[in-house]
């Protein structure tokens, strides 16, 4: 199989985590404030982190692409826009 045999997705605007500890998802926002210059009442979701500012959704797209190892994405999806604003 090659690249082109796939289609390959990533979800922006959103930190969250697989665990139950909101802790994680916090440092994840810090994190992503640091990086963007934003604050944290830009983040929306109790402890979760839901952004779509144009500042956040690049940080986001450019860590999928790093942990990816990708340099771009087929179809990118922004979560959940429409319960943000």
């Amino acid at each position: 199989m090659s690249r082109s045999d796939f289609c390959i997705t990533s979800k922006q605007g959103f930190i969250g985590t697989d665990s139950f500890d909101s802790s994680s998802a916090e440092l994840l926002v810090r994190e992503a404030i640091d990086a963007t210059g934003l604050k944290f009442g830009d983040f929306i979701g109790g402890q979760y982190g839901y952004c779509i500012d144009p500042a956040f959704l690049d940080y986001s797209l450019k860590r999928s692409l790093e942990s990816l190892g990708l340099v771009s994405l087929d179809v990118v999806i922004v979560a959940r826009p429409y319960e943000i604003y």
